[in-house]
């Protein structure tokens, strides 16, 4: 999965709607204060009871008058059949089907199409617009080229029950069953897709930190706000000490100063997450020092490189000014790493959002060229930016 594009109007910085177009791999948002670079991270988040009206006075005129209108968004999503019902957990997902396809073989592909989609051909659009708990959910069924077969869209408001939709069934990769159907809880079940979805997407700012002390969880997953950190780095030393070794080695590599990383238990069944400046070979665990007494950025690489290396499906990584809480070089070295992970194909991470006001970190000033823009117009530049190894600069 990716986000494809992220929509935004009358929401804080931002009053008429912009879209802002995303790619699988590096995307960077560059702006002045204040210009709406953490707005789009908020709509990411697939908050659907977001609501902040702009205030200004194309929206307040006069003193003391009252606001108007709702925060809107719209977010884009490029999935897969298989890649949802691995997020779902589920052997089923709902999805609106409509009800006159628009192809001249309408007839072939209402058969065939769900079926075809669910073995991995083509690809799915799924877009919600919301904001101040209204919702509108769509998919839309791709070709590999890109090209839409067919979309349909269900209105909260408008049509909540008895919408067409194809319900998919998955035994195994080659046992697939579909049915075209009308249900009655149609919304609520396309929903659903979207909150399994919400957990792939994981933000990252120096107001989020991890957590240094949790209890067992429900699952190796790492959940979206990295509070099970200590469970999950447990989990993987006991389960996987080669992966876990390969973990230590990478946060290393950020922070030359953390050798290790363990997080055995403590009192009331809790783990702590510990960090160590020698390997263990030293046999120094007196040198260990708490996640807790150390700052917030080295537990967000820790959590940001956990869930690059376990993961199996893409996932979608937002860092929110890493300025604010990573130093130029670890930051550099940091996405100089996960770019070689998403290269060799170890990692399924598919999407690395950065956002941040000092355009003369980390990058190089001729790869942010194309990305300088007026205050109140932020956009995506290349997403293949390399980090670069050359001097410091600090243009503002």
């Amino acid at each position: 999965m990716h986000i494809e594009s992220v929509a935004v109007a009358n929401y804080k910085s931002f009053y008429e709607e912009q879209v802002f177009k995303l790619e699988s791999g590096f995307n960077l948002l560059v702006g002045a204060n204040n210009s709406g670079k953490t707005s789009v991270l908020d709509a990411i988040d697939l908050d659907f009871n977001l609501h902040e009206p702009h205030r200004s006075q194309l929206t307040v005129p006069n003193f003391g008058g009252l606001l108007s209108g709702s925060s809107t968004f719209e977010v884009s999503i490029v999935s897969s059949i298989l890649e949802l019902i691995r997020a779902t957990g589920s052997s089923q997902v709902h999805l609106p089907f409509p009800r006159r396809p628009s192809t001249r073989n309408a007839a072939q592909l209402e058969l065939l199409a769900p079926s075809e989609f669910a073995h991995g051909r083509g690809h799915l659009r799924l877009s919600s617009v919301f904001g101040n708990g209204g919702q509108k959910v769509a998919t839309a069924w791709l070709t590999d080229s890109g090209e839409e077969l067919y979309a349909e869209t269900i209105d909260r408001q408008v049509r909540a029950t008895n919408e067409r939709m194809a319900s998919i069934q998955v035994g195994t990769e080659d046992s697939i069953g579909t049915v075209i159907e009308v249900m009655g809880n149609a919304r609520d079940a396309f929903l659903g897709n979207f909150q399994a979805l919400k957990t792939r997407i994981y933000r990252f700012s120096a107001q989020r930190r991890p957590g240094y002390q949790s209890g067992a969880g429900a699952s190796a997953q790492l959940d979206r706000e990295a509070l099970q950190l200590p469970y999950c780095i447990n989990y993987l030393q006991t389960n996987d000490a080669h992966g876990h070794k390969l973990l230590c080695d990478w946060v290393s590599r950020v922070f030359p100063s953390v050798r290790w990383m363990q997080a055995p238990p403590v009192q009331h069944g809790n783990f702590e997450l510990r960090c160590l400046p020698l390997s263990p070979e030293a046999r120094r665990d007196d040198l260990s020092v708490p996640l807790s007494k150390m700052g917030s950025g080295i537990g967000n690489v820790i959590a940001m490189l956990y869930v690059v290396l376990t993961s199996r499906d893409p996932q979608v990584i937002a860092i929110d000014e890493p300025n604010a809480f990573l130093h130029p070089r670890a930051l550099r070295e940091l996405l100089r790493h996960v770019r070689g992970q998403l290269r060799s194909g170890i990692s399924g991470t598919g999407e690395i959002g950065l956002q941040e006001h000092r355009i003369g970190h980390p990058m190089r000033d001729d790869e942010l060229a194309a990305a300088r823009r007026e205050p109140r117009e932020i956009g995506r530049v290349r997403p293949d930016i390399v980090p670069s190894r050359g001097p410091e600069t600090g243009a503002g």
